[in-house]
């Protein structure tokens, strides 16, 4: 099954999120595609396992990481980092809208490439094209991504 044109999800062991809006997506596509789902917690919690990293994991599986959007990164870059501590391989990260502030290349540093379905300024430039937003909000956008 291709998840994306380069990408053939066969050769993963796992989907990974972080808890948030995206974990819904990946939980639905780890149904879809019957891969187990790993999440990954920004501080692992003071009951339960008490672990950041979720989910049955074995050291050298390879992953995919899942969210909703990317703004700078942050919150993937951690969980990358956590699961690198335990042995396993990011290489992609899939969202569905990139916010276009800084996650391509936060990513990029820790050897993982990120994918998007839209990113903020397609998004803005169609509402701009149907009307919905006045040209003053489709420039507001462009400053803010252009910083």
């Amino acid at each position: 099954m291709k998840l994306h044109k380069d990408i053939d999800l066969d050769k993963f062991d796992s989907i990974v999120s972080v808890p948030t809006g995206g974990l819904v997506i990946a939980s639905a596509l780890a149904i879809e595609t019957i891969k187990p789902l790993i999440y990954v917690r920004s501080k692992p919690k003071d009951y339960g396992t008490s672990k950041s990293v979720e989910g049955k994991i074995h050291e050298g599986m390879k992953v995919i990481m899942i969210d909703d959007v990317a703004t700078t990164g942050g919150s993937v870059a951690n969980a990358i980092k956590l699961l690198k501590e335990v042995n396993i391989s990011v290489k992609d990260a899939y969202v569905i809208v990139n916010r276009m502030e800084g996650a391509d290349e936060a990513l990029s540093e820790l050897g993982v490439k990120m994918h998007s379905i839209l990113n903020i300024l397609q998004i803005t430039e169609a509402l701009y094209e149907q009307n919905l937003v006045d040209e003053n909000i489709l420039e507001k956008v462009k400053n803010q991504i252009s910083k």
